[in-house]
């Protein structure tokens, strides 16, 4: 039986929909932690919570933000993937509401001449695949991380895997540091999840 700690960054107060999804989800799983971490820096928080599942010797981190609504069986379908990294699918709160996985992540680079930098570049999926998929980025909304595939990113990054780097967010940072080790990662369209804003967003405002 895997040992999970479930890390959630949080800068504020936790809204009560996401306290319920949390209750039914601990008690749902068997030998779970969990961890809640106020902190100006998200990176820092996540960093910190890397490093407590690698010495607590935890099998899995499982991040969930608090503002993201989730499934009761999100654990086990997450973990049904058997990815490295594993996410579902949350929609952005502003503009289009795009999905929060990417087809492949560019950081910063310079032009051909030297002279300049392209930005960092997420391309986004153009339509979201059935069922189970690989990815190169996503969110950290709801993501399942193996504790290897953790300690392994740790060791190329001076033990802050989630630091910023050459202008991707701690994220896709991350993400990009699991593809340069050829880690996998894998989302699944059929994990239903909320983002709380204004209202919840959900597949229906991607779709719009």
């Amino acid at each position: 039986m895997s040992k999970v700690l479930i890390a959630m960054p949080n800068i504020g107060g936790i809204p009560p929909k996401v306290a319920s999804c949390l209750f039914r989800l601990a008690k749902r799983i068997n030998a779970v932690s969990v961890a809640f971490l106020d902190c100006s820096l998200i990176y820092d928080a996540r960093n910190d919570f890397a490093l407590e599942a690698i010495n607590g010797g935890y099998d899995e981190l499982l991040f969930i933000d608090s503002d993201i609504i989730f499934p009761d069986d999100c654990y086990e379908k997450l973990k049904a993937l058997d990815a490295d990294i594993a996410t579902g699918i949350y929609y952005g709160r502003r503009g289009k509401h795009n999905p929060i996985i990417y087809k492949e992540i560019t950081p910063l680079r310079p032009t051909q001449d030297g002279k300049d930098f392209i930005p960092a570049e997420p391309k986004p999926f153009d339509e979201i695949p059935e069922g189970t998929f690989e990815v190169k980025g996503c969110g950290m909304g709801m993501c399942l991380i193996k504790t290897k595939a953790l300690d392994e990113i740790c060791s190329i990054s001076h033990n802050a895997p989630f630091e910023p780097y050459m202008g991707l967010g701690e994220d896709l940072a991350f993400c990009y540091r699991a593809s340069q080790l050829g880690l996998t990662m894998k989302a699944n369209s059929y994990i239903p999840l909320g983002h709380i804003g204004e209202k919840v967003y959900t597949a229906n405002d991607y779709a719009l």
